[in-house]
């Protein structure tokens, strides 16, 4: 998703802000994915805080760092 953005942009955009309005869209798309695939925010408070933990901090690295590493290259 980051290579088609920063292809559409041509370099006009800051990275960061590319990869801002990216991570947006993605958790905007996430959170409307969920009630479409019959869950809710209450099941998914059952799973343990480590695995929330683990899945924000893997989101962070993945995606958030990594591409604006990836974009600014």
């Amino acid at each position: 998703m980051a290579l088609v953005f920063f292809k559409m942009t041509e370099g006009k955009i800051h990275p960061f802000a590319m990869n801002l309005y990216k991570n947006i869209l993605g958790v905007a798309l996430i959170a409307a994915t969920i009630p479409l695939m019959g869950e809710s925010i209450a099941d998914l408070a059952a799973h343990p805080k480590e695995e929330f933990y683990i899945l924000l901090i893997s989101g962070f690295l993945g995606i958030a760092l990594a591409d604006t590493v990836f974009s600014t290259a």
